[in-house]
C-alpha cells in the first residue's frame, strides 16, 4: 500500500514535467480560472492606472502629436496603410511597416483629439487583456501541472518593471498589439488541434496577420507555433508543421505588403547609423558578436535586478568590447549550459527546453547577432523573451514548495492552500510592482523621462540631447519672463555640451548648442558650432538659416547673405530667413534685393509691422517715398503705439513735402514718446 501511495503522488504530465510533482490542483476549474484570469487583469491594469494622466513622451511626439497623418483621425488611415512607420513625421523611409498601431493613433486623434490620457487608457487596458489571455494560454499548454504555475508565471510576467517602457510609452502600443494577437494566435491553433475545424484555422491565420501588421517582430511568433505544438500536444514534429500553413501564408502577405511599402514610398530609405546602433561602428565582426553578447548579458541582470532603467541605451552607453570581457564569457557560458539544456530535453519535451527555444526564436529579430536593428539595445525588445524566463520562474518556484494539498475549489482555497509558495510570490511581486509603480512617475513626459534616465544612463549621447532639447522646449521658448528664460536656457546648455563631449559630431546637438548660444548673445560661439553641423550636412536649411542669422548678428552681413540665400535654396523659406536676408541686404546698400526679400517674408506673413518698416526704409533710401509712407503707414497701423514708425512716416513726408501730413505724424510720434 506504501508503495502505491508512493506511485500515486508522481506522474508523466504532457508538457515536460521532467521529474516535478503534479498536484491535486490541476487546471480544470473554470470558474477558479476565470476569478484568477479577472484578478490578473484587473492587477495588471492597478500597475498602469497612474499613468493615465501622462503626457506625451519621447517617440509619441513624432507618431501622434507630430504626426500629420495621424491627425487627420480617420481621414489618414487610407496613408497610414500605404507609408512607413515614421513617414507622418519625419517623411523618411526608416524601413520599418506597423501600421496597426498607428491606426489606433488615428482614430484616437478622431474620437478624443490632442488627449494623451485616453491614449494611455487604452495601453492600459491592452495590458490588462495581455494578462487575462495570457493565464488562460498558459493554463491550457500546462494543464497538466498544479494551477499555481500558470498563475505564477502570468503574475511575474505583468509585474515585471522592464515591461514599464511598453505601457508607460504610448508609442509602444505596437509590442501591445503584437504580443496580444500572438496569444489568440496560439490559442486558436491550440483549439484547432482539438477541433479540428477549419474555421477555428482561418480565424488563427487572421490573428496572426494581425500580429504582425502591428509589428514586423511578430514574424519570429512563426517558429514558436510549431514548438506550441510539439511540447504541448504530444503531436509529432511532421503534424505539427502542417496546421501552419495558413500561417505562413500571412506572414508571405504581409512580407509582401511591407516589402512593397518600402519600394514604392517616394523618400529613400535612410541607413541607421552609429548614433542608432553603436554596433554599426564596430570595427570587425567580432566586436560586433562580443558586444552583442555582452548586451545579453545586460538584459539578463535587469531581468534579475531591473535597476536602473532607461528610455535609451544607444551611443555610447554600451562601448564596444570583445571576446575577453568577462561579462561576454559569462553569457557565452551560459548560453552554451542553454543550449546542452534545450538539446538534452527535446526528446522528453521539458517544458525547460521549451522555454530556452521560446527565448531564442523571440529574441533572434533583435538581438543584432544575425543582422544589425535600428538600436543598440532597448527594453521594450525583451517584453515577448521574458515570457520564458516567468514560465522558468514559475515552475521552480512550484517544485520548491511541493506538498499535496486537497482539490482546490475556490479563490480562497488557492491562496491557503500552498500559503509558503503564495507568500513567496507575493513578495517578489510587490517588490517588482513597487518598482514598476515608481518607474511609471518618470514616463510623465519628456522633462521627467529625461532627467531620470540621463542619471541611469550617462553614457548615451541622444538622452543628454533630448534633455537638453525638452528644456528649450517645454521651459525656453515658452517662458515670458526674460531672465527666467535665460536662466532655463542656461540649464539647457551643459546637456547640449555634454553629448558633444561623447559624440563630437552629433549634428542635432551641435545645432541646438548654437541656437543656444545665439539667444544668449554668444554669437561667435554659435556661429563655430553651425559651421561644424553643416560639415555633417552641408545643404541643411535649418543649420543655414540659423548660420545666416548669427552672421547678421555679428554685423557680417555679406556671409549672412550667402547663407540665408543657401538656406533659402535648400528649403528654409518661412519669413524669418527673408527678413534676415533682406535686413543682411540693406545693411550693404542693395536696397533693391531687401526690398525683395522683405516682399517674400510679408507673403509668407502680411501681419509683420517691423518688416514693414524695415521695408520702408529700404524705399526711403532709394528716395521712392510714396513707396516708402505706405509701408511706414501699414507699420503705424498695425502697431498703433510705436513712436519710431510715426516719426519715419513723418520724415517722409516731411521729404515729399507735404507739411501738414508730417507735422501730425511728427505731434503723434512725439506724444507717444512722452508717454513711454
Amino acid at each position: 500500500m506504501k508503495n502505491k501511495k508512493n506511485r500515486s503522488a508522481k506522474s508523466t504530465v504532457s508538457g515536460g514535467n521532467t521529474g516535478v510533482h503534479k498536484f491535486s490542483a490541476p487546471v480544470n476549474d473554470l470558474r477558479l480560472k476565470m476569478y484568477l484570469a479577472c484578478l490578473l487583469a484587473a492587477f495588471a491594469c492597478l500597475l498602469y492606472v497612474n499613468t493615465i494622466d501622462h503626457d506625451y513622451a519621447y517617440d509619441d511626439m513624432g507618431l501622434i502629436p507630430q504626426n500629420h497623418l495621424t491627425q487627420q483621425g480617420f481621414a489618414g488611415i487610407p496613408d497610414l496603410l500605404r507609408t512607413s512607420y515614421w513617414y507622418g513625421n519625419l517623411e523618411m523611409n526608416q524601413g520599418a511597416y506597423r501600421p496597426l498601431s498607428m491606426i489606433t493613433f488615428a482614430i484616437e486623434q478622431e474620437l478624443s483629439p490632442g488627449n494623451p490620457h485616453t491614449a494611455h487608457f487604452v495601453n492600459m487596458a491592452l495590458y490588462g487583456l495581455i494578462g487575462f489571455l495570457l493565464f488562460g494560454l498558459l493554463c491550457r499548454l500546462l494543464q497538466g501541472r498544479s494551477i499555481y504555475v500558470p498563475f505564477i508565471a502570468a503574475l511575474l510576467f505583468i509585474a515585471h518593471p522592464l515591461h514599464t517602457e511598453v505601457v508607460a510609452n504610448i508609442k509602444s502600443r505596437d509590442v501591445l498589439l503584437c504580443f496580444l494577437f500572438f496569444i489568440l494566435t496560439a490559442r486558436l491553433l491550440l483549439a484547432y488541434t482539438r477541433s479540428k475545424k477549419n474555421l477555428t484555422l482561418l480565424l488563427s491565420a487572421l490573428a496572426y496577420f494581425l500580429c504582425v501588421f502591428a509589428r514586423e517582430d511578430g514574424l519570429c511568433f512563426l517558429a514558436v507555433f510549431p514548438l506550441l505544438l510539439y511540447f504541448f500536444t504530444g503531436t509529432n514534429l511532421k503534424n505539427c508543421v502542417k496546421p501552419l500553413w495558413p500561417l505562413a501564408i500571412s506572414a508571405g502577405i504581409f512580407i509582401c505588403i511591407h516589402q512593397y511599402v518600402i519600394a514604392t514610398e517616394l523618400s529613400s530609405k535612410i541607413n541607421y547609423t552609429y548614433f542608432d546602433n553603436a554596433l554599426v561602428a564596430a570595427p570587425d565582426i567580432a566586436s560586433r558578436l562580443a558586444t552583442a553578447f555582452y548586451i545579453f548579458g545586460s538584459y539578463f541582470r535587469l531581468i534579475f535586478f531591473p535597476h536602473p532603467l532607461s528610455c535609451d541605451y544607444s551611443f555610447n552607453q554600451i562601448p564596444l568590447t570583445g571576446f575577453r570581457d568577462p561579462q561576454v564569457l559569462l553569457v557565452l557560458c551560459a548560453f552554451a549550459a542553454l543550449a546542452v539544456i534545450a538539446l538534452k530535453g527535446i526528446k522528453a519535451r521539458s517544458i525547460y527546453s521549451f522555454c530556452i527555444l521560446y527565448f531564442s526564436a523571440t529574441m533572434a529579430m533583435t538581438g543584432n547577432i544575425f543582422f544589425l536593428i535600428g538600436a543598440t539595445m532597448a527594453e521594450r525588445f525583451f517584453f515577448a523573451p521574458l515570457l520564458g524566463f516567468t514560465i522558468v520562474a514559475a515552475a521552480l518556484l512550484d517544485r520548491c514548495f511541493t506538498g499535496a494539498t486537497g482539490p482546490i475549489k475556490n479563490i480562497r482555497e488557492f491562496f491557503t492552500s500552498r500559503s509558503r509558495l503564495i507568500f513567496v510570490v507575493m513578495i517578489l511581486a510587490c517588490l517588482m510592482s513597487a518598482k514598476t509603480i515608481l518607474r511609471n512617475r518618470c514616463w510623465g513626459n519628456d522633462l521627467t523621462l529625461f532627467a531620470n534616465d540621463v542619471k541611469a544612463a550617462s553614457g548615451s549621447a541622444r538622452l543628454h540631447h533630448n534633455y537638453g532639447a525638452a528644456i528649450i522646449r517645454l521651459l525656453v521658448i515658452p517662458e515670458q519672463d526674460q531672465a527666467k528664460m535665460l536662466g532655463q536656457l542656461h540649464v539647457a546648455i551643459p546637456k547640449f555640451q555634454a553629448a558633444l563631449a561623447i559624440a563630437p559630431d552629433y549634428f542635432e546637438a551641435l545645432n541646438h548648442l548654437g541656437a543656444c548660444y545665439y539667444i544668449d548673445g554668444n554669437y561667435a560661439e554659435s556661429i563655430l558650432l553651425f559651421l561644424r553641423a553643416l560639415q555633417q550636412r552641408p545643404d541643411d536649411p535649418l543649420v543655414l538659416s540659423n548660420l545666416g542669422n548669427a552672421y547678421f548678428r555679428s554685423n557680417r552681413f555679406t556671409k549672412a547673405v550667402d547663407a540665408l540665400t543657401k538656406a533659402i535654396e535648400g528649403g528654409s523659406i518661412n519669413d524669418d530667413t527673408y527678413n534676415y536676408l533682406g535686413r543682411s541686404y540693406f545693411s550693404i546698400k542693395k536696397y533693391r534685393e531687401a526690398i525683395a526679400a522683405f516682399k517674400m517674408a510679408l507673403k509668407k506673413n502680411p501681419v509683420q509691422p517691423e518688416t514693414l518698416y524695415d521695408m520702408g526704409s529700404a524705399y526711403g533710401a532709394l528716395k521712392e517715398f510714396d513707396s516708402a509712407i505706405n509701408c511706414f503707414r501699414k507699420s503705424a497701423e498695425l502697431q498703433p503705439e510705436n513712436a519710431k514708425a510715426w516719426s519715419s512716416l513723418g520724415l517722409m513726408y516731411r521729404n515729399k513735402g507735404d507739411q501738414d501730413n508730417a507735422s501730425k505724424c511728427m505731434l503723434r510720434a512725439e506724444q507717444l514718446s512722452r508717454q513711454e
